[in-house]
Formats: structure tokens, sequence, C-alpha cells
């Protein structure tokens, strides 16, 4: 395997502390604003666009506030699934929703994007992102970068967590 790419994720939310990683290549940046609105949840992710080197090599997550990874190796999987082919550029995954009292298992299909979910795309495509200030933005990303002809790519696991009210 070759050196391991760096992995920047961007979390909306610097209340959302993501579950310690094995991968070692790892920065996290986290949103420095305490109001957590469209604007400027917007207004992070573009910001972490604009001052992010356009390197190839470079995977990009973007994890809402109500979300975390799932497992401690969720981005060596990640990782790991890019490094397949050079033409994979977005990968989505399935999601565990956790509950309080019950997590169940959200099959997420690359073709039917209907709601907010994280997403991690590699750096060549960075600047083609632009992130609106309406509801649902990674939908809105995630659509905007189909429509240049970029696919989707999907690991059917849930290596993301969706936390919902009263969940840990």
């Amino acid at each position: 395997m070759s050196e391991s790419p760096p992995v920047v994720i961007a979390i909306s939310s610097q209340t959302n502390i993501i579950k310690p990683q094995t991968y070692t290549n790892l920065s996290t940046i986290y949103n420095p604003s305490e109001l957590l609105s469209a604007k400027s949840e917007s207004d992070f992710y573009n910001s972490v666009i604009t001052t992010s080197s356009q390197d190839s090599n470079s995977i990009y997550g973007f994890l809402s506030a109500n979300t975390n990874l799932s497992y401690e190796d969720s981005i060596i999987r990640i990782v790991d699934f890019f490094q397949h082919k050079e033409h994979i550029n977005i990968i989505i995954c399935d999601m565990m929703s956790k509950h309080s009292g019950f997590s169940s298992y959200e099959h997420i299909h690359p073709g039917f994007i209907h709601k907010n979910i994280p997403f991690f795309i590699r750096g060549s495509i960075l600047k083609r992102l632009k992130f609106s200030d309406e509801n649902n933005m990674l939908q809105q990303a995630l659509t905007q970068l189909t429509q240049m002809d970029q696919i989707v790519f999907h690991i059917a696991e849930p290596l993301i967590t969706r936390l919902h009210e009263g969940s840990a």
C-alpha cells in the first residue's frame, strides 16, 4: 500500500467531538462559531475549501453537527476504498442511527440522496465544491457534484452514525 493520504474532516459543530480514529494522517477542523445556522455552517465549510491546498491525494470529509464516525477504523475503511481506483472522487456510506435506547441501520442509496448525509471527496475536486446557506446543504453539495458528472460511490457499511435527540 502506498503512503497514507492526508485526511481532513470538517465538522460543523465545535461540540461534536468525533470518535478517536486509528488513522494517523488525520486532521479535524471544527466550526469555531457557536451559532449553528445554515449561514455559519456554509461559511465554515466554504472557508475550509478556500484555505485548503488542492492536493489530489488528500481526502476531505464533511460531517454535520448530528453525525459522528461509527468505528475507530472508519477513516481507514474510507481511505482504503478511495485507494482502489483513481477515478473514485466521492464516497458516501451507510449510516447507523442512534436513538436513546436503540440503534438502527440506514441504507443510503447513491443514486437517490434525499437528505443531508456526510460525504468524503478527493482533493482534486475540492475547488469545484461550493456550499449554499440553505437547508440540506450537504445534499445540495452532492447534487451539485453529480451535475458535474461526478459519480458518487457507496460503501455498504455504517461507518457514520447519525445522533438523534437524547442519544449519547
